[in-house]
Formats: C-alpha cells, sequence, structure tokens
C-alpha cells in the first residue's frame, strides 16, 4: 500500500471529517491541489477500496468506504499518530498507563466521537483533566480523559466489571504498564 502526497492528503480530509461526502471540485479547493490530481488519486483510492464513489448528476462525489477493515485500521493509526505526536504535552510520570479505547482505538470513529483515553494514575482527576485539557484543542476531537487510580482500576478487573472487559478488548496502550490484570 502506498500512498501519493496527494493521497495522503485525501486520506487525512477525510479522517478529518470522516463522514463527509465531496464533490472531486470542492475537495480540490479545500486541499489547495489541482482539480485533476485530485479526481485521478480519488479514482485510485476508489479501486482500491478505501473511497466509495457516488455519481450525482454527472458530477463525482467520494466519501470514505468505512466498512473497510483497513480504512478502520489507518484511521485509527491517524488518530494515535496525532495522541504520540502532542505525548510531551500530556504525559506525566505519575502516569501508570495512558490508553486510548473506544471508537478511536477501534477506527470506527465519525465527527461527533470524542477520543476516550484511559489514564491510570493516583494523581487526582482535576490535574489529569488539566494535562489533556492542553491537547483538546490541538486534536481534530474532543479528549475525554477517563482517570482511575490503581486501587480503583484493578477492583474493577478483580469484579470483571462490563467497562474494564470493554475498555481491554478495544485499547491501543500509549504509555506505561499493561491495563491488563491478571
Amino acid at each position: 500500500m502506498y500512498f501519493s502526497k496527494v493521497g495522503l492528503k485525501i486520506m487525512e480530509f477525510y479522517f478529518q471529517h470522516p463522514s463527509s461526502e465531496e464533490y472531486v471540485k470542492n475537495l480540490a479547493k479545500v486541499l489547495k491541489v489541482g482539480a485533476g490530481s485530485v479526481s485521478t488519486t480519488c479514482s485510485l483510492l476508489g479501486r482500491q477500496g478505501f473511497l466509495l464513489r457516488k455519481e450525482k448528476s454527472n458530477s463525482l462525489f467520494y466519501s470514505l468506504n468505512d466498512e473497510n477493515p483497513l480504512v478502520k485500521k489507518l484511521k485509527s493509526l491517524w488518530v494515535l499518530e496525532k495522541f504520540l505526536s502532542l505525548k510531551k504535552k500530556w504525559l506525566d510520570p505519575a502516569f501508570i498507563s495512558v490508553a486510548l479505547f473506544g471508537s478511536c482505538a477501534s477506527g470506527n470513529f465519525d465527527r461527533k466521537s470524542d477520543a476516550d483515553v484511559l489514564v491510570i494514575t493516583n494523581l487526582p482527576d482535576s490535574l489529569v483533566y488539566e494535562k489533556f485539557r492542553k491537547v483538546d484543542f490541538r486534536l481534530p476531537m474532543g479528549v475525554i480523559p477517563v482517570v482511575f487510580s490503581v486501587s480503583k482500576w484493578m477492583d474493577l478487573a478483580k469484579r470483571k466489571d462490563r467497562f474494564y472487559i470493554e475498555v481491554i478488548s478495544n485499547h491501543i496502550l500509549l504509555e506505561g504498564s499493561s491495563i491488563v490484570v491478571g
């Protein structure tokens, strides 16, 4: 799999606007790329299964193919890259584990989604929220830190709590120790 510069711009646009359906000329204008290059690249991305193509009134519209499992993986990797590029802003030595979970981890996010981040630490919640507030405005989606002390997280694991099971079954560890207990 290879993406040209135009292909990368197109995919990044659709990762930022996952529910968007765009006319080629409008997409070219937004990306500041020639309409011919956008048309050719969208056509190729469509044949490869990354984009869906729809004809309306003799015009071509493209949208992200969210049914493609590779698209979902690319979306979650895109969010992961955004978080890791801002790591110096949110990381704290008192964080034992930090994990992305939910729709951003699975690649199922849409324009209404938030990035759910599990933070296991013994710091007060307010300090954790402040750390993530510094990156919230730099990401294309809001960040929702979910904070647990070590003892509370261990208790959830021991009780096989539904939330614990959901998080460990679909997460990306961003920093620290494994969140899986036992």
